[in-house]
């Protein structure tokens, strides 16, 4: 029999900037996006980053450096960047047990409802200051002297309500298919989710669609059943789609879906006893040629289902058609170089 285990692993993208110590104390952004429903409660307090909890309606800013007789940071803020600066103090962290080498600086920033929010870290030693902001032009490791005169020394970012508030994104393997499930709070301008697979969180393919509820200011349930799998690990994520074109990803969901226990695996057809349909599942530990046949009881050959290559791992699903056939038993066999395996079937009519 094919392995069923049921595991999942909800796994959050997390961008982050590193502080580093000594004289080139520089910071290495890779700015952070927000994402519905990243509320990461996996996120590790181990780097530098920010992201907004929708628990506590906040902005958080965690920041990562080498330990250097630092006084005090403050997050530099404004509300468009011709506006006037706003302080926000930051305070020291016990959030980390690499604390010999490191500290942390943490602050929360209430929600501002704004598209244009600019910041910069002020950095205190003693009477020195440094000012942590991008470099702008794609260089994002720069300590200035003074505070940043120019927009592009200054990272922005947009905490006004997402289109779709996303609360949950889960994953489940049983019984040879993937059961994707997420939930919603709220939906603006939403026209629907591609669902996306990965098996290396780099190349995605979409598998599925589901339709938005374009406006809604309720609980809402989704779920997507993914039946073309393979053995190991698989990612999946959501693209949002708004009404306009834009999109947003999700989070992204592992799903480990096991190992193929032996060289073949022929499982019994399902439904069975059947009418004139049933489907056949098959796999193999490695690439071979595969011949799957039907026949009577007297072991006339009636039918070929399959006569090809498959794949090692893939879980093929082959569909037996009875039309013309009378009712009785029938047998279905497996066939590759090295192994054989037959099972019985029984057609009602």
């Amino acid at each position: 029999m094919f392995m069923k285990p049921s595991h999942v692993i909800m796994m959050f993208l997390i961008s982050s900037i590193v502080l580093a110590g000594g004289n080139d104390k520089s910071i290495d952004w890779d700015g952070i996006k927000h994402q519905p429903g990243a509320d990461v409660p996996g996120i590790s307090p181990s780097k530098t980053y920010r992201y907004f909890d929708y628990t506590s309606n906040k902005t958080v800013f965690y920041l990562q450096v080498i330990k250097d007789n630092i006084t005090s940071v403050n997050v530099v803020w404004r509300n468009g960047f011709d506006k006037n600066d706003n302080y926000l103090e930051m305070s020291l962290s016990d959030c980390c047990v690499d604390n010999t080498l490191y500290e942390y600086w943490y602050a929360e920033l209430t929600k501002q409802n704004s598209s244009n929010l600019y910041y910069v870290f002020q950095i205190k030693y003693g009477d020195d200051t440094d000012w942590a902001g991008p470099g702008g032009a794609g260089l994002n490791k720069v300590v200035h002297e003074n505070q940043p005169t120019i927009s592009a020394n200054w990272w922005t970012f947009d905490d006004t309500p997402l289109a779709v508030e996303l609360l949950s994104f889960v994953g489940d393997y049983s019984d040879y298919q993937v059961e994707l499930r997420w939930e919603t709070i709220r939906e603006i301008n939403n026209y629907g989710f591609n669902i996306e697979r990965s098996i290396n969180k780099q190349d995605w393919i979409k598998i599925g669609f589901n339709e938005g509820l374009k406006n809604n200011y309720t609980l809402r349930e989704y779920a997507y059943v993914d039946r073309d799998i393979l053995f190991g690990t698989y990612y999946y994520r959501l693209r949002q789609i708004n009404t306009d074109g834009t999109f947003v990803f999700s989070p992204i969901v592992e799903v480990e879906a096991g190992e193929l226990p032996e060289e073949i695996v022929l499982e019994q057809n399902y439904p069975n006893p059947f009418n004139p349909i049933t489907m056949i599942r098959f796999a193999v530990i490695e690439r071979t040629h595969v011949d799957l046949s039907v026949y009577n009881i007297i072991g006339d050959k009636i039918m070929t289902l399959f006569n090809d290559i498959a794949n090692d791992g893939r879980v093929y699903e082959v569909t037996f058609d009875a039309t013309g056939l009378a009712s009785g038993i029938y047998f279905y066999k497996l066939s590759t170089a090295k192994d054989v395996e037959i099972k019985k079937m029984i057609l009602m009519k």
